[in-house]
């Protein structure tokens, strides 16, 4: 976390300190705007600052348990260790490459190496993150197992046809990363969008 910070964020340098020449004694006199370097006046700070170190001291113990090698991937298409609960029972999905705003976190495959499921969703389907995993899991030779039974997170009918989706908070399909995920069948798929489908 570290190191990406600092990649992204150039180092600050403190401006030159301006110096106030008197006519009459011509002594120098410091900025105004710095505060003094007194040792009685002296503050740590990070006390100086909006900081919890309660909240940073959690963050800092859950960003070393993401480490920890886990199989298990999510609905949301990206691997469990990437999710973290605060105690405010949010929940954080962060990858290397992106930020999924996944709050019902569900693990419903394992596979012997979660680096591939990286990706963005865009859609349900091909689109979804979970596709886009399993395929470059497939291109590379890597192994996955559903962990799941195969039926519809919303009907919970058992079929062979499933579609990873991503739906947000109104209870609608949408086309970007949302909170919730799931597999569905297409009936479900439809209905999330609104559209009325007659059973044959």
């Amino acid at each position: 976390m570290v190191a990406e910070l600092s990649s992204q964020f150039k180092p600050i340098h403190a401006a030159p300190v301006a110096q106030i020449t008197t006519s009459s004694a011509g002594s120098q006199m410091k900025d105004s705007r710095l505060m003094s370097d007194s040792s009685s006046n002296f503050e740590d700070a990070f006390d100086q600052l909006g900081l919890s170190l309660e909240e940073v001291e959690a963050f800092q113990l859950a960003n070393r348990a993401k480490k920890v090698a886990n199989s298990e991937v999510c609905a949301c298409g990206h691997a469990m260790n990437k999710h973290t609960k605060y105690e405010s029972g949010h929940w954080d999905c962060h990858t290397a490459k992106m930020w999924c705003p996944c709050q019902e976190p569900i693990p419903i495959l394992v596979a012997d190496d979660t680096k591939y499921f990286m990706t963005k969703t865009h859609g349900y389907g091909a689109r979804h993150a979970l596709a886009t995993g399993l395929l470059r899991c497939r291109q590379k030779g890597v192994k996955t197992r559903m962990i799941v039974e195969p039926r519809c997170f919303k009907c919970d009918r058992q079929t062979d046809t499933l579609f990873p989706a991503a739906i947000n908070r109104e209870n609608r399909l949408v086309d970007v990363p949302a909170d919730r995920n799931g597999i569905f069948c297409i009936e479900c798929i439809y209905a999330f969008q609104g559209i009325q489908v007659e059973s044959p």
